[in-house]
């Protein structure tokens, strides 16, 4: 695309929206493009559909779906509930969905992405990827679920993880916890930013230690918090999702610990199970419906040529039994 670009005399972008066939490329400008792309056998899958005047009605949905086992994790829970509610707001606009897993490079997104005839993607999770994220943007229409983040040229849907994470510190507050132990990925731009909100509330006054763990994976974090308690135990234990803090939950049983006697456990999400859970969990809720809705619907400004702008949700503290 970049050399599609310099034969033009036009940015990336341009190119990218001219072979979409969008009316913010002037017509000249954008017939000149699709000319040279047939010429030089630029035009692919999703890109030729467009040509054609067709629309493409595939979404590509990425995922980091790795499947578990040694030395993998599995996506957290709150994605499936989010993958749910994405795919309905599409079905509603009769577009079909193709899981996709995560690329290594802007190439590789390329590929795939023409491969299944997609014309935008929505991806569940930053997942790590910023940099690589900011040089696709501008190539492909899509739209994330994620943290916002100052310097990002995509756009992004997702809750307010930061005042989350406050929430999270003043209720410990409140419950006077001394030494609270953070459980999750702090590569994690979203788990970083709750972490963040977290010391922010608690101050310095409260020892606060992280447990990294790698991804949102039930089985490591239950393992880790295990091995962790013993001298020095903390009396609380934020875990970045749900599912790590209901791994959190498990592990302080097994070493003869009360909950929230002993050790208050807090999580993120506020996924279906988290309600159901023995003893049920008091956690921070996110909108997942909200946000399904709103990543399909600034995807599809975006493919019509709309300047888009991110999205901040609002949370609430869901004060449960832990």
């Amino acid at each position: 695309m970049a050399d599609l670009a310099e034969m033009a005399g036009v940015s990336i972008p341009t190119v990218s929206r001219a072979l979409r066939n969008l009316d913010s490329v002037l017509p000249e400008t954008r017939k000149r493009i699709q000319q040279l792309a047939e010429e030089h056998g630029f035009v692919a899958n999703a890109a030729a559909q467009a040509l054609r005047g067709k629309s493409a009605r595939k979404i590509a949905i990425v995922i980091d779906f790795t499947s578990s086992g040694p030395g993998r994790a599995s996506p957290d829970a709150f994605i499936f509930e989010l993958l749910s509610d994405v795919a309905h707001a599409l079905a509603i606009r009769d577009y079909e969905i193709a899981l996709c897993p995560r690329e290594p490079s802007v190439e590789r997104y390329q590929r795939q992405f023409s491969d299944i005839g997609a014309s935008g993607a929505i991806f569940l999770g930053q997942g790590g990827q910023h940099r690589l994220l900011q040089e696709l943007a501008p190539l492909f229409p899509i739209v994330i679920y994620g943290a916002a983040l100052p310097d990002a040229v995509y756009c992004t849907v997702g809750s307010d993880n930061f005042a989350g994470g406050e929430m999270v510190g003043q209720e410990l507050a409140r419950r006077r916890r001394r030494h609270v132990l953070l459980v999750g990925d702090p590569e994690t731009d979203q788990v970083r930013l709750r972490f963040d909100g977290v010391r922010a509330a608690l101050g310095t006054e409260v020892v606060v230690e992280e447990l990294p763990i790698r991804g949102f994976s039930y089985d490591e974090a239950h393992l880790a918090v295990r091995n962790r308690l013993g001298d020095a135990e903390p009396d609380a234990i934020f875990g970045a999702s749900d599912m790590l803090a209901m791994a959190a939950v498990r592990a302080a049983k097994e070493c003869g610990l009360s909950v929230p006697a002993d050790i208050a456990v807090i999580g993120y999400n506020d996924i279906p199970q988290a309600k159901a859970f023995e003893p049920p969990l008091t956690t921070v809720k996110e909108d997942d419906h909200q946000a399904g809705s709103l990543l399909v619907e600034k995807l599809m400004q975006m493919r019509d040529g709309a300047r888009v702008s991110s999205v901040r949700l609002g949370v609430s503290l869901i004060s449960r039994a832990t």
